[in-house]
């Protein structure tokens, strides 16, 4: 019965080492294409764009996570003609999922910051200028991106680790996550 118990615990510790590199991989991707936004398509000088000192926006990688816990189920291990038809369906749930999330980030952000850090004012629809309907179709097509591409190669990645590297990378990661979400919110 022990064995069993200490069989489901490490899955789940594998789970959860699994999210976190979904989370910083996501993130780290969100970053990179916020900077290329605003360095190379409305030519603004760098600054970073998240919220936190390293080049991460966490709203990313929680987006990832919401995306593969409510849709993963319905594409993981199914047959790519199943795959290729629940693209539309796929994307308009996550069109809604990420929208709701930008809203709800943009409250947070408010309520902590004074403000929320983007501008949706040249967009012609929008909710409130916290959302848009082109950046949310954008997020509509890099969820589909992640669930259907990125996340069997991070999958793959993660399983070439052998257990005692995969739990240093991960207590890594989340340590330097941590260490920034202190400096960035409590220090700062």
């Amino acid at each position: 019965m022990k064995k069993k118990a200490n069989k489901n615990k490490e899955t789940f510790l594998h789970v959860c080492e699994r999210y976190l590199f979904y989370f910083l991989i996501c993130a780290m991707i969100g970053w990179l294409y916020e900077v290329f936004f605003e360095m190379v398509i409305w030519k603004q000088p760098f600054s970073n764009r998240g919220v936190l000192f390293g080049p991460w926006l966490p709203v990313y990688g929680f987006g990832a996570m919401l995306i593969i816990s409510i849709f993963g189920r319905f594409v993981t291990g199914k047959s790519i003609k199943t795959k290729i038809l629940l693209i539309p369906v796929m994307f308009v749930g996550i069109f809604l999922l990420t929208s709701f999330v930008e809203l709800i980030t943009s409250y947070l952000c408010e309520w902590f910051m004074g403000s929320w850090p983007w501008d949706y004012t040249m967009f012609k629809y929008t909710l409130d200028d916290r959302v848009a309907l082109v950046t949310s179709c954008v997020f509509g097509a890099g969820g589909l991106f992640f669930l259907y591409i990125l996340k069997p190669l991070v999958d793959k990645l993660v399983s070439k680790f052998n257990e005692k590297s995969l739990n240093i990378t991960s207590a890594i990661i989340l340590i330097v996550l941590i260490i920034d979400c202190i400096y960035s919110f409590i220090i700062k």
